[in-house]
C-alpha cells in the first residue's frame, strides 16, 4: 500500500505539479512581450538611412566591426532551456554619432559557416542602407557600444548583398520580408525590456 501511493505521488509530482512549476517559472521569470501584436507599429516607424561600414582590416589592427555572439532563452521544459540565438556586428558610424548593430536571430549555418560571419565578410568597408526605428535612433540611450542602435534590415547600396558558393551559386544575404519580421517580433518578444515595452505600445 505504501509504495502504491508513493507511485501515485510520484505521478502527481511528474506529470501535474512539476509541467505546473515549469509553467510557473517560464510565464514570470522570462521576459515575455506581446511582441506579434506590436511588431507592425515597430516596422512602421522605421526608416531606411544609408551609411558607410567601417574597413575592418586597420593598418593598426584595431577591429572597427565587434562581432558578439549571444542567446536568449524562451522557455523551460523537462530537458532543460529553450534557447535561441542572437548574433550582432557592432560598428560606429561618425555621421550619426551612434553605435549601430546589425542583428540576426536564428538563422545559423550556411555552408559551413553562421550567416553574420560570412555577412561580415562582404559588409567590410561597404555602403548599406539600413532600416532602423525612428524612436531607437533619437533616443540618447540607443547608440553606445553596450546598448548600439539595432538593426533588422539592410541592403546594398551598389549591388544586393551575396556571396558566392560552389560553382556559379550564390547565397543571399540580404533578410528576406519574412526574415525582417522574425527579427522584430523575436527582439519586442524576448529582449525588449517589459518596461519599455510598455512605455512604447501600452500595457498588455
Amino acid at each position: 500500500m505504501s509504495n502504491y501511493k508513493n507511485y501515485i505521488g510520484w505521478l502527481i509530482g511528474s506529470f501535474v505539479l512539476f509541467p505546473l512549476l515549469l509553467h510557473f517559472y517560464s510565464t514570470y521569470s522570462i521576459n515575455k512581450n506581446d511582441g506579434k501584436r506590436h511588431y507592425q507599429s515597430y516596422i512602421n516607424n522605421s526608416v531606411a538611412i544609408k551609411i558607410k561600414i567601417p574597413n575592418n582590416i586597420r593598418k593598426d589592427k584595431i577591429r572597427t566591426i565587434i562581432f558578439k555572439p549571444d542567446y536568449y532563452l524562451t522557455s523551460y521544459n523537462r530537458s532543460g532551456s529553450n534557447n535561441g540565438t542572437m548574433d550582432k556586428l557592432i560598428f560606429y558610424n561618425a555621421e550619426y554619432k551612434k553605435y549601430f548593430a546589425i542583428t540576426v536571430f536564428d538563422f545559423l549555418m550556411k555552408y559551413g559557416q553562421t550567416k553574420i560571419n560570412l555577412i561580415k565578410t562582404v559588409i567590410n568597408d561597404k555602403e548599406l542602407f539600413i532600416t532602423v526605428n525612428q524612436e531607437d535612433l533619437s533616443n540618447p540611450k540607443y547608440g553606445t557600444k553596450e546598448n548600439p542602435v539595432l538593426v533588422f534590415n539592410y541592403k546594398g547600396v551598389e549591388k544586393t548583398i551575396m556571396v558566392g558558393v560552389g560553382n556559379d551559386g550564390y547565397l543571399l544575404l540580404e533578410p528576406t520580408q519574412q526574415e525582417y519580421k522574425h527579427n522584430v517580433i523575436t527582439y519586442l518578444t524576448y529582449i525588449m525590456p517589459k518596461e519599455e515595452f510598455e512605455q512604447r505600445f501600452g500595457k498588455q
